[in-house]
């Protein structure tokens, strides 16, 4: 998408017609047996509005399946950090960096820090923000990031919000000489769509928020070892007049043989996060199953952004649509995971958070084109697929409609067959019969009763070869249909394709010889004639 990732949640929030939204990243994850499983990140939550599953391919709701994704423990997670307002345009920022002796003192220092911030919006999506270079001078620096900026020129979206500040970040040279810092939030507040600026409560503080330091790693062949590496930094601190604030030394890094500087960068990160999960749930299909040999409850590692990531099959689906796999007999299955839930882990491993690669959202009754429209009319949205249109086009698809449209023809041609059949047969053995009735009917027994005599025999032969070859003919239909039922591409469609044998069919398939018995058998049983009890014939 044209839109920055920042402005695309709101894009579909304000899109008129949509009940509601659903952020997705898809991913490939490499399984035993060379063989390749789609995965699918999701909001759980809005999952179970937006995802819908035809009836035979899961034993239990899906929704229900899909909310308990996000296990009750790591939903803490969507409350951490500091909450800005819904209505919030800029982020005001008070920074203050200090360089510190060794009695604690501040002074000043020779290290600039370019600090970032991180801010996660409704759907557990994170962003991270630039926000300017801030100089080790003990001063107040007040820094802000435009939020309407980050989401695009027109500016016709918004981030989905509320937003949180969960994370911030400073990058900075390592220094010839170490440096003791203490780097401080003095200040947070935000300046809303009405042009003031409200401050935002931080009262649990430094509570929940930890602090550690990386490096850059990327050094040439042959380069000589860093003289010294960041220290771990120790637990951030608030205070009345200051909601955040982290010491940590810079380390250092001497110069190289040549004389020059080393080009080492190192970082000092923030992040407020809930408690972290160990796995993910995740729901899979039977192909997955298969591809890793496992059970439902079963926990599995699947690589991940980087990582192997540690996943618990909660439930299990026979096929999920949009997950087919494009090479022949690399099918490893799908598994739908919760995107915020993935991004908690991926964060405790410092990973960088999974941002969607798509939008899935659940139109009002009625609106789905309307909304459709609105999308492509934008023309920052590349690609649009609507569901009902992806319907007709299979539907309309020659390789798909050609079985399909001979399913009725035969089955009304067999239909008829039938009528024809039982006709017959009835007229035939009605008038081999014709003797036995005109002595039955000699010996007093009425018309009527003839009547139900030939019906019963005709209708109960009529019955078992209907039920009989109804049986096996949708056994074969069901058996056969689905391996001869093509995309456009050549394969088969996933999911499978389900044969539903209309109601009426069935019902004409009993009716029709049936009737055809109750018009012919009446006609027949009037050439019998009971004898006339008066002497004549």
């Amino acid at each position: 998408m044209d839109v920055p990732a920042l402005g695309q949640g709101g894009l579909f929030d304000r899109l008129d017609g949509v009940s509601a939204v659903m952020p997705a990243h898809r991913a490939d994850a490499s399984l035993p047996g060379d063989k390749e499983a789609t995965v699918l990140a999701v909001d759980a939550p809005a999952a179970a509005r937006v995802m819908r599953l035809r009836g035979d391919l899961a034993d239990e709701p899906l929704e229900d399946t899909l909310t308990n994704l996000r296990p009750a423990g790591t939903r803490s997670r969507g409350k951490a950090g500091f909450a800005l307002p819904g209505d919030a345009a800029r982020l005001r920022l008070t920074v203050r960096l200090e360089a510190l002796d060794s009695r604690g003192r501040a002074g000043t220092g020779a290290v600039t820090d370019r600090l970032s911030v991180t801010l996660t919006d409704r759907y557990g999506v994170p962003h991270d923000l630039p926000l300017g270079n801030v100089r080790a001078d003990g001063e107040d620096h007040v820094l802000e990031a435009d939020l309407a900026a980050g989401t695009g020129p027109a500016r016709a979206a918004g981030p989905a919000a509320p937003l949180r500040l969960t994370g911030v970040r400073a990058d900075y040279p390592v220094p010839r000489r170490a440096e003791r810092h203490r780097l401080s939030l003095t200040r947070v507040a935000a300046t809303v769509e009405s042009g003031g600026v409200v401050r935002v409560p931080v009262t649990a503080g430094a509570d929940g928020w930890t602090a550690r330091t990386s490096t850059d790693a990327a050094d040439p062949p042959g380069a000589p070892r860093p003289g010294g590496s960041p220290s771990r930094a120790q637990a951030p601190r608030s205070d009345a007049d200051t909601p955040l604030s982290v010491r940590y030394d810079t380390g250092h890094e001497p110069a190289r043989d040549d004389g020059t500087d080393g080009s080492r960068d190192a970082a000092v990160e923030l992040r407020a996060a809930g408690p972290p999960a160990d796995t993910v749930a995740a729901l899979v299909t039977d192909a997955f199953l298969d591809a890793v040999d496992a059970r439902v409850g079963d926990t599995v590692g699947v690589p991940l952004a980087g990582t192997q990531v540690r996943v618990r099959i909660a439930a299990a689906v026979r096929a999920l649509p949009t997950t087919a796999a494009e090479a022949p007999g690399t099918d490893g299955g799908a598994l739908v995971v919760d995107l915020s839930t993935l991004n908690g882990v991926l964060a405790d491993a410092r990973l960088a958070g999974l941002r969607p690669t798509e939008w899935w959202l659940a139109a009002e009754p009625g609106q789905a084109p309307r909304t459709a429209a609105a999308l492509r009319a934008r023309g920052d949205v590349p690609s649009v697929t609507v569901r009902a249109e992806e319907r007709a086009a299979l539907r309309d698809d020659p390789l798909v409609i050609g079985p399909l449209s001979v399913l009725p023809v035969a089955a009304g041609a067999a239909a008829a067959l039938a009528v024809v059949g039982f006709a017959v047969a009835s007229v035939a053995a009605t008038r081999e019969r014709a003797r036995e009735l005109a002595v039955l009917s000699a010996l007093g027994a009425s018309r009527r009763a003839l009547l139900r005599v030939v019906a019963a025999e005709q209708g109960f032969l009529v019955l078992v070869a209907v039920a009989a070859g109804w049986a096996l003919g949708a056994l074969l239909t069901r058996a056969v249909v689905p391996l001869i039922v093509l995309t456009a591409r050549a394969e088969r469609p996933v999911p499978p394709v389900r044969v539903e044998l209309p109601s009426a069919l069935l019902i004409a398939a009993f009716a029709l010889p049936l009737l055809a018995v109750a018009l012919i058998v009446p006609r027949l049983t009037r050439t019998v004639r009971a004898p006339d009890r008066t002497g004549g014939e």
